[in-house]
């Protein structure tokens, strides 16, 4: 959340301040808003806390991994882009009428190929790294000995980085359908958990050393 400023038409004009999501720019995507001078009304606060204890209770980062890897595992697995959704073999006749996608440990390896980009201008739209620019940040990483790389917002990259297992990746990101494909190195909100679903080259764990010396 983020304290923001109304102002005139011409922007030279203070107004009221109040309190906002500091991810989506639509009131649809998320709702919370919160006057500075306002005093929180208690119907609110039960509001907001039946919502966190909802939020609380949904799987596990580890869960929706796990679930992933059990469906790849069966064989014959799609990925549905109207439902954003893994399916098993098992159910994919309820999914005939949506577009799909073969999916298998394989393209998991590669979860930003797989998913359809989020378009919302508002929220999450994503633009996606092109081959030739992965390689060339990669290549910039490399000459400069960097071992440990934090990627806000950009999967591709961290997907390259993981892939060649040559430095450690840390992603950051708003998209909560990249925790299905990586059971380690992604972290959204308060998900924490760095390896790809399927086996790869073994990753240091100096995140927290990293972060408590600041470089």
């Amino acid at each position: 959340m983020l304290l923001f400023e109304k102002a005139d038409d011409c922007g030279s004009k203070a107004g009221r301040q109040f309190y906002a999501c500091a991810a989506c720019r639509d009131r649809k995507q998320c709702a919370f808003f919160l006057w500075r001078d306002e005093r929180l009304p208690a119907e609110k606060v039960r509001q907001w806390r039946q919502r966190a204890a909802g939020e609380s209770r949904a799987a596990s980062h580890r869960q929706r991994y796990d679930r992933a890897r059990a469906i790849l595992s069966e064989g014959d697995a799609q990925y549905c882009l109207t439902c954003t959704a893994l399916v098993p073999a098992s159910v994919a006749a309820e999914h005939r009428s949506h577009p799909t996608r073969p999916a298998d440990t394989e393209s998991a390896r590669r979860p930003t190929q797989l998913l359809r980009p989020r378009v919302c201008n508002k929220s999450s739209a994503q633009y996606l790294f092109s081959p030739d620019t992965v390689a060339v940040l990669d290549g910039v990483l490399g000459a400069a000995g960097v071992r440990r790389v934090l990627c806000c917002g950009t999967p591709r990259l961290h997907e390259h980085l993981l892939s060649a297992g040559q430095r450690d990746s840390l992603l950051l990101d708003l998209d909560e359908r990249f925790v299905r494909y990586w059971n380690r190195g992604v972290k959204r909100g308060r998900d924490a958990a760095p390896a790809p679903l399927t086996s790869g080259p073994p990753h240091s764990t100096g995140w927290n050393e990293m972060l408590e010396s600041g470089g």
